[in-house]
This record gives structure tokens, C-alpha cells and sequence, in this order.
């Protein structure tokens, strides 16, 4: 419901997936405010091969009835690095400028 949280109560699971840049994830971690994020286990997801974030950004574009030009889709990947920030980071203009 918009405007009201609900406590984690003991018991409950609860998935958090925080995709960001590394030394600001860090920072988030180390605040004492934020415990329960020191607390969670931390699974490092490793890089993306290439591969799969092609595919993954032409089946987005080509889900909405859209083409993307074989050489946009490589300059695609090769800025994305394999990195999951950098696909959500790419993408997101990618979007914008479609």
C-alpha cells in the first residue's frame, strides 16, 4: 500500500537485490543505520558474457515491436562491460532515446 511500511518481523524472509555501483553498495553496507543489510547474505552475481546481455536487450526491444541495428547492439555490450548496473544503466537510455 502506497505511503505505509510494514516491520520485518523475525521469521520472514525477504530478498533484496541491490545492483549498484560498488563503493556506494559498500557505503550502504557500513552505515549503522541500515543493519539488517550487514546482516543478509551476499551473493556476488559475477559478470554478464555478452551473449546474454545482447540477447537480453534485443528481446527487450523486439518485445514492444521495436529493431535495434546489429552495431548499436554490440556498442551496447561492449559499454555495458558485464556488468547487471551497467545493463540496467544502458538500457534505461536506451529506452529513452528509442
Amino acid at each position: 500500500m502506497a505511503g505505509r511500511t510494514r516491520p520485518i518481523r523475525e521469521g520472514h524472509s525477504v530478498a533484496l537485490v541491490m545492483v549498484g555501483l560498488p563503493s556506494d553498495v559498500t557505503d550502504l553496507i557500513a552505515d549503522e543505520r541500515v543493519t539488517f543489510l550487514r546482516r543478509a547474505r551476499q551473493q556476488y552475481i559475477g559478470r554478464i558474457e555478452d551473449g546474454e546481455v545482447k540477447l537480453a536487450l534485443r528481446r527487450t526491444v523486439e518485445a514492444v515491436g521495436k529493431t535495434i541495428e546489429p552495431e548499436a547492439l554490440e556498442l551496447a555490450a561492449a559499454s555495458i562491460g558485464g556488468f547487471a548496473y551497467m545493463l540496467q544503466l544502458v538500457g534505461y537510455f536506451m529506452w529513452e532515446e528509442a
